[in-house]
C-alpha cells in the first residue's frame, strides 16, 4: 500500500513539473523583453515585401534584422528594453532611419515605414516624432518607477499594500 502511494506521489510531482514547463515563458517568469512590429509601404501606399528592417540598440550596439513578409509586415520579438534606431531599406528606394524609438515593457511598439523611390544611398532620417501609440490591443500598461512608489501615500510604505 505504501509503495502505491509513493508511486502516485512521484507521478503527481512529475506531472506538475511537466505542466509548469509546458506554460509559455511569459507565464513562468517576468519578461524583460518587448516586441517591435510594423508595415513597410511605398509612397503610394503599396506594401513592400522583402524590405530589410534593422534595429540597433543604442546602449549596447545589439543589431536585430527582419524581412518584411508578402503583406509588408515585420515583427521582431525578444528585444531588450531601451532606445533603438530603426533602419528600413529596399533596393530602388531611399532608406528610412528612425532614431529615438523607446521600447518599453508590456507594449508592442509599432513603427511603420514609408519608403520613397530613389537611390538607395539617399536616406530619410526622422529624429523627433510623436510618442508611439498602441494600436494592436486596447490594454493599457506603463512602468511605475521607484520614485513614484516611494511618493505613494501608503501607511507604512509597504509595497505589498499596492
Amino acid at each position: 500500500m505504501i509503495d502505491i502511494m509513493r508511486v502516485n506521489s512521484l507521478g503527481c510531482a512529475t506531472l506538475a513539473t511537466l505542466a509548469a514547463f509546458a506554460l509559455p515563458p511569459s507565464l513562468r517568469a517576468q519578461s524583460t523583453t518587448t516586441e517591435l512590429a510594423g508595415t513597410v509601404q511605398d509612397s503610394s501606399g503599396g506594401v513592400l515585401p522583402g524590405a530589410l528592417v534593422t534595429a540597433r540598440h543604442i546602449e549596447t550596439g545589439l543589431n536585430r534584422t527582419a524581412t518584411a513578409g508578402p503583406d509588408g509586415r515585420y515583427v521582431m520579438a525578444g528585444l531588450p528594453l531601451g532606445e533603438w534606431e530603426i533602419r528600413v531599406e529596399r533596393s530602388g528606394f531611399r532608406s528610412m532611419v528612425r532614431r529615438g524609438v523607446d521600447l518599453v515593457l508590456g507594449q508592442t511598439s509599432v513603427v511603420d515605414a514609408t519608403l520613397d523611390p530613389g537611390a538607395p544611398d539617399e536616406a530619410i532620417t526622422v529624429t523627433a516624432e510623436a510618442p508611439l501609440v498602441q494600436t494592436r490591443s486596447g490594454e493599457l500598461s506603463y512602468l511605475v518607477g521607484e520614485d513614484t512608489i516611494r511618493d505613494l501615500p501608503l501607511n507604512g510604505r509597504n509595497y505589498t499594500d499596492l
